[in-house]
């Protein structure tokens, strides 16, 4: 897949998740969801806790005054067997700058008859102080 169509497809997710479109992002991911948040492992075991825990991301942004995601995939890895990682630097809607950083993360992605999904999730930079732990919370309490 084209770095542009990679582009698009993430540029999409981030504005299904500003928007509230949190069934439609849903569909781009397998569950049960390994997702590590700076080295802790959580498992997102359905959709219904990942509804909730994105739906809180979604606030949390918007709070914050986040406007837009815009990301920007930095490296994409060569597929084998319909498995790949992608690396995606998030950043909110200003100019780029070290100061819009909003995460960094790698995607482990599948390509299934239905499309790419995401199968886990490892942030490796998360800029928003104290997300982490309400996100971990809310997978605890699942």
């Amino acid at each position: 897949m084209a770095l542009s169509q990679l582009t698009a497809q993430f540029a999409q997710r981030g504005a299904m998740l500003l928007s509230g479109q949190i069934d439609m992002l849903l569909a781009s991911y397998a569950f049960p969801l390994p997702v590590f948040l700076e080295e802790r492992l959580l498992l997102v075991r359905s959709q219904d806790q990942a509804r909730a825990i994105l739906d809180h991301v979604c606030g949390s942004l918007v709070d914050r005054g986040v406007a837009r995601v815009r990301p920007k995939v930095t490296a994409v890895e060569l597929p084998r067997a319909g498995r790949y990682r992608v690396w995606v630097d998030w950043h909110d809607g200003a100019i780029p700058s070290d100061a819009s950083l909003l995460m960094q993360a790698i995607y482990y992605c599948r390509d299934t008859a239905d499309g790419s999904r995401i199968e886990m999730v490892n942030c490796t930079r998360l800029t928003h102080p104290g997300l982490d732990r309400q996100i971990e919370a809310m997978a605890l309490s699942a």
